[in-house]
């Protein structure tokens, strides 16, 4: 329940867990190239795919990085507000245009994603990909690819023990969730209570 952002760190047990039980689903599934964080927690997490299917290409994209947290890095949620109330909106994700004190926001991460973007649709059309990152670039990376509006987006739980995957049609875009082994249609949509 803290702000990682860009902290470099390491993957707790139960992180190692649930990237072995990811990677053990992943592995029985034809990928065609793995994209990653270069932060050390995405590279761990790659690196139980990555063990299971060798021969699979795998680049860190720095596109990937998790979002920049600036002051608010390796605080928790709970000090973030009482140190940042004039914030609250931004913590509660419902404002995605402003940053955290020294960091960036939510739109400044959907603008570094949109060049990765295009590229993963200009060159892996055809292709089976697995992608490596963080929550909020996660978040983002979906809106991008369905053009979500903010209000949905927000709405979009990107938990660490899931794997989404989507299935890009030229008119029909698909997405699928998979949770300890069992796949359902649709996102997970998170509580905002």
């Amino acid at each position: 329940k803290k702000w990682q952002g860009q902290i470099d760190s390491p993957l707790t047990e139960k992180g190692i867990k649930q990237a072995e039980k990811n990677a053990d689903y992943l592995c029985n599934k034809h990928i065609d190239a793995i994209f990653v964080s270069p932060l050390g927690r995405a590279k761990a997490t790659a690196s139980f795919l990555t063990s299971l299917i060798p021969n699979v290409p795998c680049t860190e994209v720095d596109c990937l990085k998790e979002i920049d947290c600036g002051d608010a890095e390796g605080i928790t949620f709970d000090e973030t507000r009482k140190k940042y109330p004039h914030l609250i909106d931004r913590i509660n994700l419902r404002d995605l245009e402003s940053p955290l004190p020294g960091g960036e926001s939510y739109i400044s991460v959907t603008k570094r994603l949109r060049p990765f973007v295009k590229m993963l649709k200009r060159d892996y059309s055809e292709k089976t990909l697995a992608i490596i990152a963080h929550g909020g670039v996660n978040r983002m990376l979906i809106g991008t690819l369905f053009s979500l509006p903010d209000k949905e987006l927000v709405e979009i739980f990107v938990p660490n023990d899931v794997i989404y995957e989507i299935v890009l049609l030229r008119n029909f875009p698909k997405v699928y969730h998979i949770r300890n082994g069992e796949r359902k249609k649709g996102f997970v949509l998170r509580d905002v209570n």
